[in-house]
């Protein structure tokens, strides 16, 4: 419970907006792209940010370090070969020195009282994803649904593992496969009727913005890289809620 946020941290800030917070998450996405990072360094390093706001008051002109640092951070808990603090520090054009990167990295290990092991719904997705053995274009587009809908506060809410099924529930049915089975419905615990009403706001927050375009998130997918899934159509109906067995 300590490694899940406060969903409603952003009362407290007086500077902050959750606009704000999209689009420091999706400048990060462009990083973490630029850099080549893995996914879930960049869902980590989301999770520590709305960690850290749950407790500390962040001002708007520190609010890029701390998404710097927070990203920094995941990625010398994840990668194998971590870009160090001074190229962190230059891709903000330099706004911020090495040295105010590193302190910041102290004060997030410390206001996370070093909890810094954490289980995400990317982390979750990933496992699904391998029990149920998914194509490659299904797996890109479950992980650009992931990363859309880190921008939603509304994520924060959500329990990662019931989030991550109804992502490649969700997936599996915009890529024109059965939707969820009964070994799904073991193997997460859930069921479609569990997480219907979580994967109905996650899709039609996707379809916003995938059709708007604006986000980084949704031009990197749709590079042929990522199967271009970004064109996928989008599905006149979700998978029917069944009340049953799954």
């Amino acid at each position: 419970r300590s490694c899940r946020p406060k969903p409603s941290y952003m009362r407290k800030q007086s500077e902050l907006t959750w606009d704000m917070r999209a689009t420091l998450i999706d400048w990060l996405c462009e990083v973490a792209d630029e850099y080549k990072l893995f996914s879930e360094t960049f869902h980590l390093a989301v999770n520590f940010i709305d960690r850290f706001l749950s407790r500390m008051s962040v001002t708007k002109s520190k609010f890029q370090l701390i998404g710097t640092a927070a990203l920094y951070l995941a990625a010398k808990c994840e990668e194998v070969y971590p870009p160090n603090a001074a190229e962190f520090a230059y891709v903000t054009d330099n706004a911020y020195s090495k040295k105010q990167v590193l302190k910041i990295e102290d004060l997030l290990l410390k206001t996370l009282h070093f909890e810094v092991s954490v289980v995400t719904t990317h982390t979750f997705l990933l496992h699904y994803m391998k029990f149920v053995e998914v194509d490659e274009v299904t797996e890109d587009l479950a992980k650009y649904i992931a990363d859309i809908t880190l921008l939603d506060p509304e994520c924060i809410q959500q329990t990662p593992s019931l989030q991550a099924a109804a992502i490649l529930c969700l997936s599996l049915h915009m890529n024109k496969k059965p939707a969820w089975s009964y070994e799904l419905k073991e193997y997460t615990s859930y069921t479609i009727s569990s997480f219907y009403d979580v994967m109905e706001k996650i899709f039609w927050n996707f379809a916003k913005a995938t059709i708007n375009g604006k986000w980084a998130i949704t031009k990197k997918y749709r590079h042929m890289k990522h199967h271009n899934v970004t064109s996928i159509e989008l599905p006149t109906a979700l998978p029917f809620k069944i009340i049953d067995d799954i």
